[in-house]
């Protein structure tokens, strides 16, 4: 097959489609110019993407996540009067993570109805536990501008405490 031509594509190569017609069944003849922009082209597609980063409205939740779960191992230490083991870590922070991404995408309804059932875990919860949830699900609410619903389950967190346990 000397009469076929070879077209190789390089890494970091950037082609511009001319033009694709159709010579036959079996034949399309593609014209390509190689464009010597690849700087330039990344940089605007790095603008454009920094742009849309930028616009995300749900990366401030991320970010409240981390200071989320410093006051779940606080919260967890004042009701326990235990530090959370690595153990602790590996399941039970990862469960909670887990329910806690709907909340990242700006979904509190799935977010609450994840914790509910995470309520109802029997191998999972415990009273501290239990206490945290329904900080986390009163949290969920307030976003919602749920107020109500969000003070209902901070009373009950609340109520759920003695006077050695008060969330300081």
């Amino acid at each position: 097959m000397s009469d076929e031509e070879e077209i190789l594509f390089f890494a970091g190569a950037v082609f511009r489609i001319n033009s694709v017609q159709k010579e036959n069944d079996s034949t399309w003849i593609i014209k390509l110019t190689l464009c010597n922009e690849t700087v330039e082209q990344l940089e605007q597609f790095m603008d454009g993407v920094t742009e849309q980063l930028a616009s995300i409205t749900c990366w401030d939740h991320y970010f409240m996540k981390k200071g989320d779960w410093i006051l779940f191992k606080k919260y967890h230490k004042i009701l326990t009067g235990k530090k959370l083991s690595v153990m602790d870590i590996m399941t039970n922070l990862t469960i909670i993570n887990f329910y806690y991404l709907p909340v990242i995408f700006g979904d509190y309804e799935k977010a609450i109805e994840y914790y509910r059932e995470l309520l109802h875990n029997e191998e999972f919860i415990d009273d501290p536990k239990r206490i945290i949830l329904n900080i986390i699900i009163g949290y969920n609410y307030f976003h919602l501008f749920q107020y109500d619903n969000a003070l209902f389950h901070y009373d009950i967190a609340f109520s759920s405490l003695d006077d050695n346990n008060l969330l300081k």
